[in-house]
């Protein structure tokens, strides 16, 4: 998994504090499965785990992430050296070495790259500069979570939809916004029957998504945020609200409290952007990441495997 990950970086150059950090957030999930598929296979299926079998299962997740991190560190330093020798990257030649376990602390051991001073120079003249602060850094994060997920689901989603430079009546936005969800990974996101914008307006039944969609300039108040999260719930779904306008702070702290998944949509800039941070999850890597059986709740994926909170 992590040497996968090393293989697939858009940036060769990266700075490695950035680079970490998109790793862990891009790893997280298939390592947190993986620890609970072992949970399961030990202890049988629960909705929680013990403190005892946490105690248990948390230096197996370790592991798990070590050996992810060397795959991604060695991946990117054979990338490089076969960048300085002018090599190209074939998929499935030397790359493939890194899955040899003995090749793998070779590479780590050995360094690659640098070679000399003068390589270690003209590295770091290649390098982009490290951002002076946290908010630069998570831009930056963020931007590459988003590009990884939009080439990961490139092979399987339908086409992005089109920007419509004369805007949409609200059932166009509701079927534009159902396009931006099959677009990313929601193939079943279906528009409901249309009835005003008072009601449920997109319905994903296999991954279990409910959705309200807000098409006028003005802010979403808590009020509208609290029904949608009412209905969903009495529907067993999960709430997302997509608006082309803003919400107000209440609004904003709710959402984030309820698990509301909250995105900005411009039709005429044909663009979507994740307002919260399960919204900005779901943008950068996809509506089907990381699912069980259709779940992203799973609280033993979720709640007790997260090596840190979501981002």
């Amino acid at each position: 998994m992590g040497t996968v990950f090393g293989e697939d970086y858009p940036e060769l150059w990266e700075d490695q504090v950035i680079f970490s950090k998109v790793a862990t957030d891009y790893l997280n999930p298939g390592l947190n499965d993986l620890a609970s598929e072992h949970g399961v296979a030990t202890y049988g299926e629960s909705d929680a785990w013990t403190p005892e079998q946490l105690k248990y299962l948390m230096p197996y997740l370790q592991e798990l992430a070590d050996i992810a991190g060397q795959g991604a560190l060695s991946a990117m330093l054979l990338r490089r050296s076969m960048w300085n020798d002018d090599e190209a990257e074939p998929p499935g030649t030397r790359l493939s070495q890194l899955r040899n376990l003995a090749f793998r602390e070779e590479m780590l051991r050995g360094g690659t790259v640098p070679k000399d001073t003068a390589q270690f120079i003209e590295d770091l003249a290649r390098r982009p500069v490290i951002p002076v602060d946290e908010v630069s850094t998570q831009a930056a994060v963020a931007g590459r979570l988003e590009k990884m997920g939009e080439d990961r689901l490139a092979t399987v989603r339908p086409p992005r939809p089109d920007p419509q430079p004369y805007g949409v009546s609200h059932e166009g936005a509701e079927h534009w916004c159902a396009s931006w969800m099959r677009y990313l990974g929601a193939l079943d996101a279906q528009v409901t029957v249309y009835s005003g914008d008072g009601g449920v307006d997109i319905i994903a039944e296999n991954s279990g998504w409910e959705v309200q969609v807000k098409n006028y300039l003005g802010a979403v108040g808590v009020v509208e945020v609290r029904e949608l999260v009412g209905i969903s719930y009495v529907h067993g779904r999960k709430p997302m609200l997509f608006t082309s306008g803003t919400l107000t702070s209440d609004a904003v702290a709710f959402a984030e409290e309820a698990g509301v998944a909250v995105f900005s949509y411009d039709v005429i800039a044909g663009t979507l952007t994740g307002l919260n941070s399960r919204a900005r999850q779901l943008r950068s890597r996809g509506f089907s990441y990381g699912e069980r059986d259709g779940d992203t709740d799973s609280p033993k994926t979720e709640r007790h495997f997260l090596q840190r909170p979501w981002s």
